[in-house]
């Protein structure tokens, strides 16, 4: 169950920037919801396409939920984290990766796959040292991000990185090639105003706001 509420990330003018964001409140009826769904579609069979350590690409015949015939490709993706690391300041570190398939270059979160039978934890916190050269004491999980809910079955963890000990960055042309600590809140504006565009980092600096209190849910 959601309640719409008003989020002031900021003002233009004077005059406050408001999103409806919605608010999950706990019902009784959610999860026996959730049991009574069913799959409307129906799967003939499946071939694989594509496979490597970190990525299946298979074709499903099916047949969608208008009963029509069909194919449809999915992306199965090993498990992965996203990271929001913030240091004292509230600050959130971000790193500047060249993006493949978009051909250009994103400021994300550190972010990554875990390997073989690794938990999120685990590696999460490898992920935050290799990719930002930096250690934190404290860490909180705040939550699943799906980010490719049309095409793959990711499943990805975000945490949230305090009492950081920033060590040294060495860029990698393949991954970071540099790294910067910003305001949270200027993150937030940055997300808003398209600055920032991938989705892991939009959902990791958003969350972290509100965590941290610097976001706040208006009720």
């Amino acid at each position: 169950m959601f309640r719409h509420s008003e989020l002031v990330i900021g003002t233009s003018d004077g005059i406050p920037i408001k999103y409806m964001a919605e608010k999950v409140i706990s019902c009784p009826c959610t999860h026996k919801m959730m049991a009574e769904s069913k799959n409307p579609w129906k799967l003939l069979g499946s071939k694989e396409i594509y496979k490597d350590k970190r990525v299946r690409i298979r074709a499903d015949n099916v047949i969608r939920p208008n009963k029509e015939k069909g194919v449809y490709v999915v992306v199965e993706s090993s498990p992965g984290v996203i990271i929001a690391a913030v240091n004292e300041n509230k600050e959130v570190a971000l790193v500047r990766q060249w993006r493949y398939p978009q051909g250009k270059e994103y400021w994300e979160l550190p972010a990554g796959h875990c390997d073989k039978e690794e938990d999120f934890l685990h590696a999460a916190k490898r992920e935050l040292e290799e990719e930002a050269g930096i250690l934190a004491k404290k860490w909180t999980d705040i939550g699943p991000v799906e980010q490719k809910v049309d095409r793959a079955n990711d499943n990805v963890r975000l945490f949230l990185a305090q009492g950081l000990a920033i060590g040294r960055f060495i860029p990698d042309p393949a991954e970071a090639k540099e790294r910067r600590f910003v305001p949270i809140r200027e993150a937030v504006e940055m997300a808003n105003d398209g600055r920032l565009s991938a989705a892991s980092a939009l959902a990791g600096i958003y969350r972290a706001a509100c965590r941290l209190g610097v976001l706040k849910l208006q009720k």
